[in-house]
């Protein structure tokens, strides 16, 4: 569900860019051809290295253990490529016929000859601005991400289903309601596997492991199995017959044996009521415990089973392997970069404002007391595609002024102002498509919406002040010299 809000956020930016650079030179020269080719062959590939990067930032979900969560990379990686090819195709097959008929500007009518916009003007003295400072700011950059770096292990993953859903649902009042009455209703289930799990061997040991887990762990609050079902235990087990215990067996109620024991008498189950107050990671660490502990003797094999098995095995597969995605994701930019631009310094530059945007990110949910979800925690790969291209744009913008001579500053200055005023408004869109899920019933939707905003927010931001602070510093030697 949260695939097409941002295939379509991002297939708008690609549009923006594309219509940005269009104008720009049709503005200048009011020549649809030279408009056309300048469009396709300088924002065409600039766009396209971003799709690149975006792509594989996205495929670094692979690494996660959670299948969904692999599918999610792979299907936001082939919806930036459709939308790549299909903007393309028709930006650049519908502007030039919008412009079919503008009549040529001619040279000595200067006044219509392309004016800067008046935010084009705001970011150029912004940019003046940040260069003039770069120091400055890139120290302020370093301390704010490595801030956010440092409480990020602070930020608490919420992991209680309960709390993803509406609260108001009628089905989860009563839910707490039936808890507050009689207790917790949460269980981790084991499948008992034996030849035949009434067998007295096989319902001793049944018996003599959930009572051992009661007492060893104060968050177990009870235990149900074949044995407790039967009010059977230690010296009473040891004493019975095994033809009376076959009859105790079938003389429980057809629903009572439907949940402990499978039909061919091959599976039963071993069931511990968890504490109420107990958070879904918590369960999960118990249950580990737990598992941990069986020791069968040979022909009975015990382990964990079940719908809440599955749910807390989900949950920790989707939150797993989480700076793992990040440092592949960061390292498969930088070597993407490198072979394309063949400068390590190239292959830096987008990466070092995005590295604030993933310590600005936590720091704000921090300041907020907000916590992360299954869902958010994933959005590091967003922020890795997302950001790296804004970083790009302004990159390869500054290139191309590079390449007409001019200085590092002027080169940095004009590239923010021409990219930059496309790329604040296709941010700002996509800021504003994501406000609206902050209004979802779902307080888990809610949580991705409003940290989607702040991630885009910060990368637009970082793109637009930490980059030109970047270059510029890193090229302080030649600010006054012609390239």
């Amino acid at each position: 569900m949260a695939t097409l809000p941002i295939i379509i956020g991002l297939g708008t930016d690609f549009g923006v860019q594309f219509q940005n650079r269009y104008e720009e030179t049709f503005r200048q020269q009011h020549n649809r051809q030279d408009a056309l080719n300048t469009g396709i062959g300088k924002m065409g590939p600039a766009v396209g290295i971003a799709l690149i990067v975006m792509t594989f930032s996205f495929l670094t979900m692979f690494l996660s253990k959670a299948p969904m969560m692999q599918q999610f990379g792979l299907t936001l990686a082939i919806g930036v490529v459709s939308a790549y090819l299909t903007e393309l195709i028709l930006m650049f097959s519908l502007l030039p016929f919008f412009d079919r008929h503008a009549e040529p500007v001619k040279t000595d009518e200067p006044h219509k000859l392309s004016q800067p916009s008046g935010l084009a003007k705001v970011l150029a003295r912004y940019a003046a601005f940040v260069t003039k400072h770069s120091v400055v700011v890139l120290i302020i950059g370093v301390l704010l991400g490595g801030a956010g770096f440092a409480v990020e292990h602070n930020i608490n993953t919420e992991t209680d289903m309960t709390k993803m859903i509406p609260q108001q649902m009628t089905a989860l009042k009563d839910t707490k309601y039936l808890q507050k009455q009689i207790g917790s209703t949460t269980y981790i289930t084991y499948l008992v596997k034996a030849d035949d799990v009434r067998d007295k061997r096989v319902m001793q040991y049944t018996d003599q492991f959930g009572r051992q887990e009661q007492r060893r762990y104060h968050d177990v609050t009870d235990v149900t199995s074949l044995p407790t079902s039967l009010n059977l235990s230690g010296q009473q087990l040891a004493d019975a017959k095994q033809g009376a215990l076959n009859s105790g067996v079938a003389s429980l109620p057809s629903s009572m044996k439907q949940v402990l024991m499978s039909n061919n008498q091959h599976y039963a189950t071993l069931q511990f009521k968890i504490n109420k107050n107990l958070s879904s990671a918590d369960q999960l660490k118990l249950m580990n415990k737990i598992t941990k502990d069986i020791n069968s003797p040979h022909g009975i094999h015990v382990a964990p089973a079940g719908a809440e098995v599955m749910m807390l095995t989900g949950i920790h597969n989707m939150t797993a392997n989480h700076w793992l995605i990040i440092i592949a994701g960061i390292a498969i930019i930088f070597l993407v970069l490198f072979v394309i631009y063949r400068d390590p310094r190239f292959a830096m530059y987008p990466i070092l404002p995005i590295l604030l945007v993933l310590g600005l990110s936590p720091l704000t949910l921090w300041l907020m007391g907000t916590s992360y979800n299954p869902l958010t925690i994933s959005l590091s790969s967003l922020v890795l595609g997302i950001g790296t291209e804004f970083t790009i744009l302004i990159l390869e913008r500054y290139r191309e002024e590079q390449k007409r001579g001019k200085s590092t500053v002027d080169a940095t200055i004009s590239a923010v102002s021409s990219v930059g005023q496309a790329i604040f408004v296709s941010g700002m869109t996509v800021i504003g498509g994501f406000s609206a899920i902050i209004f979802a019933s779902f307080p888990v939707l809610k949580s991705f919406g409003l940290i989607t905003v702040i991630d885009t927010g910060f990368s637009l931001i970082s793109a637009l002040t930490i980059l030109p602070a970047i270059i510029v510093f890193m090229h302080r030697g030649d600010k006054r010299k012609r390239v």
